[in-house]
């Protein structure tokens, strides 16, 4: 839960949900995220004080997003992270795939809370009333749905539903989500992004870079042995004294 249960600190928890996806996925660590990490972070990005309810009043994801690169969450910090229309779905599929997931807010309906709570996908119900904003990181997808993490679980939400109520995605980049060799899961190597991170910052890549393996050394040429030489000269008095010789 994150605390997401009593307070409304859903962008500190979508965070560190990535967190501890990227550490699984990309380290094969269960790195988990204690509650007290992500009620820092939402007292630093909202302005909550702890036992006054007034004054939890949730915080934009860009918010959260400045405090998750410079400070961090639970040990876990991003290194870059841009913002993709929300129309755009081809974008959206591929930095799921090639990052791990996205980081989105969406206007939330009523529906979506029943429908959570009989554990039934989220779907479009006609006439729902939006409840508040919420914030989920989504980590999958298949041609007509999109998984995310919210309130303890996994929960599936229909294309349509995303096209409805999301209106925020941000892709984050998670060094944690590079293998030791410099390598994501979906085989992008550290060189390729920090080129593209230059030409779109103009600022040095901050992701770690594999040396090319160097060149194998060539093989020399077999040095004959005594016992060949000694044969190599039989041979030749052999063919000479035959005729054979040239």
């Amino acid at each position: 839960m994150s605390l997401n249960d009593s307070l409304g600190d859903c962008t500190a928890a979508g965070a560190g949900h990535v967190a501890q996806q990227i550490n699984w996925y990309g380290q094969h660590q269960d790195a988990p995220v204690a509650d007290s990490d992500v009620l820092a972070m939402y007292e630093a990005i909202s302005g909550y004080q702890p036992g006054n309810a007034s004054t939890d009043v949730g915080a934009t994801l860009q918010d959260a997003l400045k405090y998750w690169h410079t400070t961090g969450v639970g040990g876990n910090k991003i290194a870059a992270y841009a913002q993709i229309k929300a129309t755009d779905l081809a974008t959206i599929r591929a930095c799921i795939s090639l990052f791990g997931a996205v980081y989105t807010g969406m206007n939330f309906p009523a529906s979506a809370m029943d429908q959570f709570n009989s554990g039934k996908p989220w779907t479009v119900v006609s006439r729902s009333r939006i409840e508040g904003g919420h914030c989920v990181p989504i980590g999958a997808y298949d041609a007509s749905s999109f998984t995310c993490v919210t309130w303890g679980k996994t929960q599936k939400l229909s294309v349509d539903f995303f096209e409805r109520y999301f209106d925020e995605v941000w892709t984050v980049l998670d060094l944690d989500w590079l293998t030791a060799q410099g390598v994501s899961p979906a085989a992008i190597d550290g060189a390729a992004l920090n080129a593209n991170y230059e030409a779109l910052t103009g600022q040095p890549g901050p992701f770690p870079t594999v040396a090319p393996s160097p060149a194998p050394a060539p093989t020399p040429a077999p040095v004959p042995s005594d016992a060949d030489a000694a044969l190599v000269a039989a041979f030749k008095a052999w063919e000479a004294a035959k005729g054979f010789a040239a």
